[in-house]
């Protein structure tokens, strides 16, 4: 084997080669080195190659091994089907026994049941025939009960009618209709005052029903340049001047139902959504309508506004608690 393998003779060349310049040259101690280290290499390449020779011949010896491992894993894989496909009949076979059970179960329960509906039915019957006579005789008293519920229907019927008078859609509609054109001008005169005439406030007590007839209701609508919108879709400074004349009206209102006078009137803040005209208005408004009130109270941060007072409550905060100073301004 080594006779024919190419390295083999490579080195046997080198060999008879290094042996032909032995004779034919004179020894140099630096040529012996370097042919016995270029010997060395070539025994080191011939290792080498026995060692590729050696894993060649494993590598075949796996190959095989592996070849047979297949065609047994072939054969089990073979036979995991073959007994897969038994157990699957085996589980079917034991569906249909537990079906089987099952339907003998419900069949038994089945009996039973009856068996208990038929006693039920029986003892039914019976109850049937005790009940058939108590029914003459609730018959009876059912007409005696109707009689009597013909009566009380009267009284109900009256009764509704005055419940119907006293409540919201009753005699509160009333006056409450009776009050809504004092409060919708009292409010605009205010209104008016506060938007230089631009703005008119409309209270409606009825409301047109798309199926036809009216409804009670109490929709606020807003007369403008703009035309006439819901109060809904008024914010900021406007809903500030209309919720301001609404207050003012419904407050003069009561006070005159009740038969006194309005003594104070405090207003705490809001103003901060009106601009320097809206503030002038407000003031405006306010000194025109302070002969209603011994007393009128802003609550503001803005010093447009607190300029506008002649006597200012300055509320300082300490350890102690809060102290409230008084002053006077010109």
């Amino acid at each position: 084997m080594l006779e024919n393998d190419p390295a083999h003779k490579e080195v046997c060349t080198h060999i008879r080669d290094s042996e032909l310049q032995l004779h034919t040259l004179n020894y140099d101690q630096k040529a012996h080195e370097q042919t016995t280290h270029k010997l060395k290499e070539v025994h080191a390449q011939f290792a080498h190659h026995q060692h590729l020779v050696g894993q060649y011949a494993l590598q075949r010896e796996r190959a095989e091994s592996i070849s047979t491992l297949c065609k047994q894993l072939k054969f089990i894989k073979k036979q995991i089907h073959q007994l897969h496909a038994h157990q699957e009949q085996l589980n079917a076979q034991k569906q249909n026994y537990v079906q089987q059970l099952a339907h003998e179960k419900i069949l038994r329960e089945q009996h039973k049941k009856l068996s208990s509906q038929k006693e039920a039915l029986l003892q039914q019957k019976g109850q049937l025939h005790s009940e058939l006579n108590k029914f003459a005789q609730l018959k009876e008293e059912m007409r005696a009960q109707e009689e009597k519920r013909t009566t009380l229907t009267t009284f109900v019927e009256d009764y509704q009618h005055i419940a119907t008078a006293c409540g919201k859609e009753g005699i509160q509609a009333l006056l409450i209709e009776d009050a809504l054109p004092e409060i919708e001008y009292e409010a605009n005169q205010l209104l008016a005052q506060l938007t230089h005439n631009q703005a008119h406030i409309i209270i409606d007590s009825l409301r047109d029903l798309k199926k036809g007839g009216t409804k009670e209701t109490l929709d606020i609508k807003i007369s403008d340049p703009l035309g006439i919108r819901p109060y809904e879709l008024f914010s900021g400074g406007e809903a500030f001047r209309i919720d301001f004349a609404l207050r003012i009206a419904i407050s003069k209102l009561l006070a005159r139902r009740a038969g006194t006078s309005l003594q104070t009137l405090i207003i705490d803040e809001g103003f901060g959504s009106q601009d320097d005209e809206g503030i002038a208005h407000i003031c405006d408004a306010l000194l025109k309508i302070q002969d209603h009130f011994e007393k009128i109270i802003i609550v503001s941060h803005l010093p447009a506004m607190k300029d506008q007072f002649p006597v200012h409550f300055h509320i300082d905060k300490g350890p102690q608690g809060s102290t409230i100073h008084i002053q006077q301004h010109g």
